[in-house]
């Protein structure tokens, strides 16, 4: 190989290399610590999902139609024609233009969509981490997850750990937290992914005040003398828990029942239509249990990585 192929071989690689360590992950130290404090830990997750969010922002349907057509559209709107063909109005474009960006978002999407969904469950095992769970299974996907998007010395940090207690098992030296504060934490885990939802490049119309929901039960719990980080109250915990979710699930429903009003009109039928419509998506009555432990169609649950 001649020099000049030399140089220009040594200079993509070097690019490539840039552009690997411009899209790994890196926090404050702060993100990397154990704490007991359920909002603070929980905004740290907020804050990694808002991060992939915008790291795979210019691979989403509405960046890419922004970029095109000078509006976003997305992937749900292709579902509507009448969307579709006001779209095509507003900015003089042909349906077959939109079929072809459409697909052309789509391949982009199903390029990135397993990289998402991976992060999201990175950020999802260091929530279980910083609370305190110290198990195999879970560091030892950590480390997977860390190596691959994050850093390569964290990882390293996680196998060792991993190592030290697959050679004390016996011992007892595993730390999992009890199912309840588990499920507070993946149901609260859950809202916010849904409020940020990386997949797209807008902001989801509704917001859950998922930091309501961490203060009420604080609030209720402080009143009958119990500390969530203690073990030994599951049954308490999960009752209370299980009676704010309920809340939050008539509190959505409520918001696309007047939402779907304002749309459609003031048509009793059409209301109706409306809300059996928003029970399907928010599966009103689902227990708070399997809510917790629902992370998605390509997320594996954290909590079997942590038992």
């Amino acid at each position: 190989m001649n020099t000049y192929l030399r140089e220009l071989t040594d200079k993509i690689f070097r690019k490539k290399i840039e552009e690997v360590n411009r899209r790994r992950n890196k926090f404050s130290s702060l993100y990397y610590r154990e704490t007991k404090d359920l909002k603070e830990n929980l905004l740290f997750f907020q804050e990694a999902i808002e991060r992939i969010k915008a790291k795979y922002k210019p691979d989403s349907f509405e960046y890419l139609f922004q970029r095109e057509f000078g509006e976003q559209f997305s992937g749900t709107d292709f579902l509507y024609s009448e969307r579709v063909t006001a779209y095509c109005e507003r900015n003089s474009v042909t349906v077959e233009q939109m079929s072809a960006l459409e697909k052309k978002a789509s391949a982009n999407m199903n390029k990135v969509s397993k990289n998402i969904s991976e992060e999201i469950e990175l950020a999802r095992c260091y929530v279980h981490i910083r609370d305190g769970s110290n198990s195999y299974r879970l560091l030892i996907r950590a480390a997977e997850l860390e190596k691959k998007y994050g850093s390569t010395e964290i990882a390293e940090k996680f196998r060792k750990r991993a190592r030290i207690l697959k050679r004390d098992e016996k011992k007892g030296a595993e730390r999992n937290n009890e199912s309840a504060k588990l499920t507070v934490l993946g149901t609260s885990m859950n809202s916010i992914k849904n409020n940020i939802d990386p997949y797209i490049g807008k902001q989801p119309e509704y917001q859950e005040n998922w930091l309501k929901s961490i203060e009420s039960l604080e609030k209720e719990l402080s009143l009958k003398g119990i500390d969530l980080n203690e073990d030994g109250h599951n049954l308490e915990i999960s009752e209370v828990w299980r009676n704010i979710c309920h809340q939050r699930s008539n509190e959505r429903v409520a918001w696309m029942y007047y939402r779907g009003r304002d749309n459609q009109g003031d048509n009793e039928n059409e209301r109706v239509i409306i809300l059996e419509k928003a029970g399907k998506i928010i599966h009103v009555g689902r227990n708070c249990n399997e809510e917790g432990k629902s992370h998605g169609e390509s997320e594996k649950s954290n909590q079997e990585h942590v038992r």
